[in-house]
């Protein structure tokens, strides 16, 4: 269900200041749905935010009327479904790690009320890659902890096999990695996405052309959820990548997607693998792999994907070839013959649905245009 929630891709970079000494500081996370939870000092207080590198600092208006900040300007931001939006900017006078060793001053952040932040332990908003332009981090999943320093510990300069930021990154880490024998695409690592590697649209189909990726599924697909809301539905493939290479590690038969995000993605499941550090000074990437072996995990997928919309339960996606007669936003009334209760957007995001879990096939009930119709649904 992940994939539809996506929240926020932004190429503006917006400016958080370190302070001048040197410092050193642990940021520990956990995470909830799929998404980096941390906890951040602001103006005294700790409140809980998104850690996503995909997108920039955001509070929600109620913590920007409770703090009593004033909009000081307005920006346009682009979301994942590629849709621009208008919003406020306010400066927040400070914010710090919860060890006190890294303190931010005249942090520009944008306003967002978003339906899905409170899902995350209550998240107040994003805590995101424009903190970091004076910094270097390590994120280190094994321990759950996001290593912060402005004194070049973490520089990357003289290792192998590191990344350098494109010239057209705006501070983001976006960097150009192979795909295959001899392809090379612009990816973005963006800790708020799901996978490993998830490629938009224009990058998918350049691939598809020079025979670097194969299709092995298509479908349909609700849209995704961006700052104005869901996007419009569109097509859904599945796609088969051979090979590719980040770093010295290899993956191998890779299964993926496709998006409609401004950038191919590099998502929180790379971390599984191996640490990410971002020296954000230099504008250098580097992953460290777990493992010398290739990769080839591969989580088998629903042939009809599942969705909380208006607190009911709906179809969010099919494949073509799964031939059932219902269609995207069908309601599902019964899983295995037991009444679907109104669900919880959040809940369903943050815990799942429990009739999915430990299950390769399961008979859904669903209320379609032409009467009621009971299905079965296999993982393959």
């Amino acid at each position: 269900m992940n994939r539809y929630i996506i929240l926020l891709c932004s190429m503006v970079f917006s400016i958080g200041t370190c302070v001048a000494q040197v410092f050193n500081a642990s940021l520990p996370y956990h995470v909830t749905g799929g998404k980096m939870v941390v906890s951040i000092i602001v103006d005294g207080n700790a409140v809980p935010f998104i850690f996503d590198t995909g997108g920039q600092t955001s509070i929600s208006s109620k913590l920007k009327n409770a703090l009593g900040l004033n909009t000081i300007t307005n920006r346009v931001i682009t979301d994942v479904n590629n849709v621009k939006v208008n919003l406020e900017m306010v400066k927040i006078p400070t914010i710090a790690t919860p060890d006190g060793k890294a303190v931010f001053t005249q942090v520009n952040s944008m306003v967002i009320d978003n339906e899905v932040f409170a899902c995350f332990d209550g998240a107040v908003g994003l805590f995101g890659s424009d903190m970091f332009k004076n910094c270097s981090i390590e994120i280190d999943d094994k321990s759950k902890t996001i290593h912060i320093t402005n004194e070049g510990k973490l520089s990357l300069n003289g290792r192998k096999q590191v990344y350098e930021f494109t010239p057209t990154s705006n501070g983001m880490p976006v960097f150009s990695m192979n795909v295959g024998s001899y392809t090379d695409i612009d990816v973005l690592f963006d800790s708020g996405a799901s996978s490993a590697l998830l490629l938009k649209s224009d990058d998918f189909r350049k691939l598809l052309g020079g025979n670097e990726v194969s299709i092995v599924k298509t479908g349909k697909a609700i849209g995704s959820i961006g700052v104005n809301g869901f996007g419009p539905p569109g097509n859904r493939y599945l796609i088969n990548m051979p090979e590719f290479k980040l770093g010295s590690q290899k993956f191998l038969n890779y299964k993926s997607g496709s998006s409609n995000s401004p950038e191919s993605l590099l998502g929180l499941h790379l971390l599984d693998y191996g640490k990410v550090t971002i020296d954000y000074i230099n504008k250098l990437f580097y992953f460290e792999p777990y493992q010398t072996e290739p990769i080839t995990d591969y989580e088998k997928k629903w042939d009809i994907d599942l969705f909380v919309k208006d607190q009911k339960l709906v179809v969010a996606a099919i494949w073509d070839d799964v031939k059932t007669g219902v269609k995207l936003g069908d309601q599902v009334t019964h899983i295995n013959g037991k009444a679907v209760a109104a669900l919880s957007l959040c809940e369903s995001m943050t815990k799942g649905i429990p009739e999915l879990k430990n299950s390769n096939a399961i008979e859904l009930t669903v209320k379609t245009d032409e009467g009621i119709k009971k299905i079965t649904i296999k993982k393959t």
